[in-house]
């Protein structure tokens, strides 16, 4: 092997190390889940795939790292589902230590392996009740979770990057982006119209 092809080899063999050095161990991450009321069953969800489950809430999941969102679907006795849309952000640490220890090649290779990003490491879904008070309590629950939308909404645009002049395709993975935010959010409100008020 020539001395150049070792250069360039090396920085990926940092990656195991700086991975466990990052917490959760290697290119995973734990998330405590609770949820209101406590006692639900979760599923934790990339896209079509699960990842995880929690029996019942509070516990602990252990996912892999990743720059793409997670949903964590819960399910209790009285309640309607509820749902929490997760985005990833960029971890500033774990970026600063691979460009330290492996320049640029590192970044990228650890930027694939998901090390790079990490989801907050606590989350609390809200499950709706079988039945609201009265309107204000069914439209206080609701607006919360559209605003939760929302924020995840633009917590997944912002972690995108910038499309260039007449980029079509990371112009249609941004209106894909939206068009899920959308979506959040249409089902919501037909929960909300669809929930019982009184007794």
């Amino acid at each position: 092997m020539s001395f150049g092809a070792g250069r360039r080899i090396a920085p990926l063999l940092l990656l195991p190390l700086l991975a466990a050095c990052g917490g959760g161990g290697g290119f995973r991450q734990d998330i405590a889940v609770s949820s209101e009321p406590a006692g639900a069953a979760c599923r934790v969800m990339q896209g079509t795939t699960a990842l995880a489950q929690v029996a019942a809430t509070p516990g602990t999941v252990n996912v892999p790292k990743s720059a793409n969102p997670i949903a964590i679907a819960c399910e209790a006795p009285a309640h309607g589902p509820g749902r929490l849309d997760v985005a990833s952000r960029q971890d500033g640490a774990m970026v600063a230590a691979y460009a330290l220890a492996g320049g640029p090649l590192a970044l990228i290779a650890a930027g694939a392996s998901g090390d790079l990003y990490r989801y907050p490491d606590a989350v609390t879904v809200r499950l709706p009740p079988e039945r609201f008070a009265d309107a204000a309590a069914r439209d206080a629950f609701f607006d919360a979770r559209e605003a939760e939308a929302t924020a995840f909404g633009e917590a997944v645009l912002a972690g995108r990057p910038a499309c260039g002049a007449g980029d079509t395709g990371c112009e249609n993975r941004r209106a894909a982006d939206r068009a899920v935010t959308e979506a959040r959010i249409a089902d919501l409100r037909s929960q909300r119209a669809a929930a019982a008020i009184g007794r």
